[in-house]
């Protein structure tokens, strides 16, 4: 219970981080970068796309640095450790001492840094050398999605012109970091091997219920099956956010369709179509659910967003 409090403190501290985000164009030794960087309290999440190059370092400060390739292949090396790194594993290591990363191909990557002191002791001693983990590794892979829905997040955020829609998309990047760095006090892995705890039993079914909100027939069943895990273990894991996992797929269902009430880009979808296309099979259940948890229903909602844009024009 100890460890899970803390994993709760963890997440917490930075589930209203990351305000805004940037981006630019700068030129390095092999050719033109777009950066975009979102950070704070010496956290940083980047998306860079650049063309084939060679990048040595060290000395980068006390922090963790996570690298998962978006497309392309790229080749790492520190203290003896070679890696070859694709989408399909995630790299963990400490820039502080000497690394170098070449490739020979226009490649695109994604980078969370953090302060290692801000980190858990027991994240901090595996990564004490640097460690590649593949997608077979559950949390490694509930990580890696995390991190390209975050970029997914900041890359509208940045498209964002107007004021209104800028914020529902920092909105949701802060979401995507919060769920990210809640997660990392799990990864504390040794050899490959996952430890399992409720908190990876939550992130995962998180995760899972994340990549399914469409399905109507979404269910604890479904939960229970795809993890492997028992149906009292769920609920037990879920008790930690004061709420059960049927409770938690509502809220993201309503959290969802609240997003993209708000969003120019469903301007064009009726109410039912944005209920149905986050997992409602009822209009009727979605428009009362909706006024319980927001005190509006969901047509208000849609007006006082349209009204808003046309201020800000």
């Amino acid at each position: 219970m100890q460890a899970l409090g803390a994993q709760a403190v963890f997440a917490g501290r930075f589930a209203t981080l990351f305000p805004s985000v940037g981006r630019h164009v700068a030129v390095g030794a092999g050719g033109w970068h777009e950066i975009s960087a979102v950070q704070a309290d010496g956290c940083r999440f980047v998306c860079l796309s650049d063309v084939a190059r060679t990048i040595r370092g060290a000395g980068q400060g006390d922090v963790l640095k996570m690298i998962l390739m978006e497309h392309g292949t790229d080749h790492f090396t520190q203290d003896g450790f070679h890696a070859m790194l694709d989408p399909r594993c995630l790299l963990l290591y400490r820039p502080e001492r000497p690394f170098i990363f070449t490739s020979a191909a226009r490649c695109g990557s994604m980078i969370f840094q953090a302060p290692i002191d801000l980190l858990p002791s027991g994240l901090r001693g595996a990564c004490d050398r640097p460690r590649v983990l593949g997608a077979d590794d559950g949390l490694a892979a509930l990580v890696m999605d995390m991190m390209r829905r975050a970029a997914r997040m900041q890359r509208m955020a940045c498209d964002s012109r107007a004021e209104g829609a800028r914020a529902v998309r920092l909105d949701a990047l802060r979401d995507a970091m919060g769920n990210l760095i809640g997660t990392l006090p799990d990864l504390s892995v040794t050899g490959g091997r996952q430890v399992v705890s409720h908190g990876s039993v939550l992130h995962r079914a998180e995760a899972f219920i994340l990549r399914h909100l469409s399905d109507p027939a979404l269910d604890v069943g479904r939960i229970v099956v795809a993890l492997g895990c028992s149906r009292r273990g769920l609920y037990r894991a879920f008790a930690v956010r004061e709420e059960t996992p049927e409770r938690h797929i509502l809220r993201c269902r309503l959290e969802c369709c609240h997003h993209a009430l708000r969003d120019p880009g469903f301007a064009h979808m009726t109410l039912e179509g944005i209920a149905s296309l986050h997992g409602f099979s009822s209009a009727a259940h979605f428009s009362r659910s909706f006024r319980m948890r927001y005190g509006r229903t969901p047509s208000e909602v849609r007006a006082e967003s349209i009204s808003r844009k046309v201020i800000d024009k």
